[in-house]
């Protein structure tokens, strides 16, 4: 078994697939204390309930998936043993030709040298949504706010 995390960064362009992963070999590049912010808030902490969440999609939504990195990664280091890196890309399923805008994201990875080896030790994955900023969603997001305003003056 492999990780996304173990391939070279010179191939992070790359397609892994999901049925190369299990969850036990996609929480093998975390930390034992690991934080993990998935899509839509859920959070779960430490190694092993990493590979349960993992063991659990690669078996059902993600079985067959495929997880393709757009551009290349941006990496900061913050020392020697502390590292940032951020990247985009999507998760395709086994149907899809190319990936769809609504399923891109943006992953943000914490990094610590333990031992001489690099491991994430809290990870954060969001959609990548663009605030509008012309035509109707803009209008709509504007008068929303317009009326959250007035709601909350009304209880002062």
């Amino acid at each position: 078994q492999k990780t996304a995390y173990e391939i070279p960064k010179r191939d992070w362009s790359s397609d892994v697939c999901s049925s190369d992963l299990d969850g036990a070999a996609y929480a093998a590049a975390f930390t034992e204390d690991a934080d993990y912010i998935a899509f839509d808030g859920t959070h779960v902490r430490g190694r092993k309930a990493i590979a349960r969440l993992h063991r659990y999609l690669f078996e059902n939504a993600l079985r067959a998936s495929r997880r393709v990195f757009e551009g290349t990664p941006r990496l900061r280091l913050f020392n020697p043993d502390t590292a940032v890196a951020i990247i985009e890309g999507a998760v395709m399923m086994p149907w899809q030709r190319r990936s769809i805008r609504r399923r891109r994201s943006i992953q943000t990875y914490i990094l610590v040298k333990r031992d001489g080896e690099w491991r994430i030790t809290a990870f954060h994955t969001s959609r990548i949504r663009p605030m509008p900023v012309s035509g109707i969603t803009f209008g709509m997001a504007q008068l929303m706010m317009r009326v959250r305003s007035a709601v909350a003056k009304s209880f002062h």
